[in-house]
């Protein structure tokens, strides 16, 4: 009989991969890694709602005949643009043009004749620029017409050129002996910064913010003048009061931003351009729009606010604000610090990566930081209130000079403007924390005043002195009599 005996078992195989398996996981990986990231980063940012009513923004109409934007459009139509004078005169080279231009914005008899050949060549683009201005309310674009057009629209960037037009008009009035006639350029300029940042885009606020410095350092240059007796400058103190009248929320430049960035996320398209289809498959537009309404909510929250009624600003890229501990819980409402991690994406890195090997993409990508799309909102705000500065120095600055015209001096404080019925009220400083604009008296062979206000930092450096970026911002009003009109900082 044999004895059958057993092998042994026999210890299991792993099968090598091949070259063609270890490629393929290794794109797995490299596709898989990426995609779980990129889920990861989107299901951190909290969806929630909408951070206004739309519906009722978007309701907004303002018939053509009332609209100043309407005349707007045709100053830009009429417009003779600045080459057009360069290229009929080949002798001018263009420096000593624009150099001559900024000379006149001060003194009419330094502008050289192709400068004076320019503005008499736009009367009627001024003509329509009063028209404008005479207006009460305007409409740039309405909130449907932000997803078709864009926000970057070229007409506000061109009325910019306008108003320098308007603000050399002035000039040349005032230096021809029509004083009345050149209030009404400074007039129709600070008039036209409130069309141009009512119911307008950022770029709207930001043009408008341009448009009324031309205005303030020509109305200081014209309350000085010898020929402006007190009644004009009464008069021009009611007009600046009328214009502070107007209403031009900050919010409502957010929130039609906010139109454009939701249209990018939901359909990929901005500024009337679709984007390519893998882009919104990547799934970041769609996290620039979660972003952008937890930024706007925030921002919402304090924008119509006086600066020193605001919460502070927390640190960060998107200057968002602290939440108000007294205000009512709302769940569109995150903590600044969770708003900014949730902004921060690989979209920046993403784009590094890719740039040498496939640029166009790569810069597509890197266009979708939600850091870089929602990191301007906050300016809307910041353009008011620097614009608000501006506006509440030249009332200071003609009701100083109504002073000077009845008591031959300036006033020891600016109470007494007050006491003697030029202004109901000193206006408050947007940048301090709720006081009056600073103010001191100068004595001496050119008797002047300086009016300022704290800036952007909110220290006071002691008044128009201070030359550095962000410091203190004034103006010098100077008696009637004196050479030197006006400076501003």
């Amino acid at each position: 009989m044999s004895i059958a005996t057993e092998q042994p078992a026999q210890p299991r195989r792993w099968r090598l991969l091949t070259p063609r398996k270890v490629i393929a996981a290794i794109v797995l990986l490299l596709v898989a890694a990426p995609l779980g990231y990129r889920a990861i980063e989107l299901l951190s940012t909290p969806d929630v709602g909408e951070p206004f009513d739309l519906e009722a923004f978007r309701a907004y109409t303002l018939p053509d005949e009332k609209n100043a934007f309407t005349h707007y459009r045709k100053v830009v139509a009429l417009l003779v643009s600045e080459q057009n004078v360069l290229d009929a005169n080949p002798s001018i080279q263009p420096k000593d043009f624009w150099d001559s231009e900024t000379a006149a914005e001060e003194e009419w008899a330094r502008a050289i004749p192709a400068v004076r050949q320019w503005v008499a060549l736009n009367r009627s683009a001024l003509d329509e620029w009063k028209r404008g201005a005479d207006c009460e309310e305007s409409l740039q674009l309405s909130p449907d017409q932000v997803a078709t057009t864009g926000p970057l629209d070229g007409d506000v960037i061109s009325l910019r050129n306008c108003s320098r037009l308007e603000g050399l008009e002035a000039m040349r009035l005032l230096s021809e002996g029509h004083p009345a006639e050149a209030w009404e350029c400074c007039r129709n300029l600070l008039r036209a910064s409130r069309h141009l940042s009512m119911h307008a885009t950022l770029m709207g606020s930001l043009i408008a913010g341009a448009v009324v410095d031309f205005g303030v350092r020509g109305g200081v240059i014209w309350s000085s003048h010898k020929n402006v007796d007190a009644a004009l400058l009464r008069r021009a103190i009611r007009d600046v009061e009328a214009v502070d009248r107007i209403e031009t929320p900050p919010s409502d430049a957010i929130k039609l931003e906010y139109i454009g960035l939701r249209l990018f996320a939901t359909k990929g398209i901005i500024g009337g351009t679709e984007i390519p289809a893998w882009l919104r498959y990547s799934g970041y537009p769609a996290q620039v729009g979660r972003t952008a309404r937890l930024v706007v909510a925030n921002l919402l929250t304090q924008a119509d606010r006086p600066r020193y009624l605001r919460t502070a600003v927390h640190p960060g890229k998107l200057a968002l604000f602290e939440l108000d501990p007294s205000g009512t819980a709302d769940p569109n409402l995150r903590p600044p610090e969770e708003i900014e991690r949730s902004a921060v994406t690989s979209a920046p890195f993403v784009e590094k990566v890719l740039q040498r090997v496939v640029p166009v993409p790569a810069l597509e990508i890197g266009a979708c930081d939600p850091q870089m799309m929602n990191g301007s909102l906050h300016y809307a705000i910041q353009v008011n209130d620097t614009s608000q500065t501006r506006r509440s120095a030249l009332l200071l600055a003609l009701a100083l000079e109504l002073h000077y015209r009845e008591h031959r001096e300036f006033p020891a404080s600016l109470d007494e403007l007050v006491k003697n019925g030029y202004l109901k009220s000193i206006p408050i400083d947007p940048f301090g924390k709720g006081e009056p604009f600073r103010y001191r008296r100068e004595t001496g062979p050119r008797p002047a005043a300086v009016v300022w206000s704290v800036w952007l930092d909110g220290i006071d450096q002691g008044g128009f002195d201070v030359p550095a970026n962000n410091k203190d911002w004034g103006l010098r009003v100077v008696a009637p009599d004196a050479s030197a009109a006006s400076a501003t900082q």
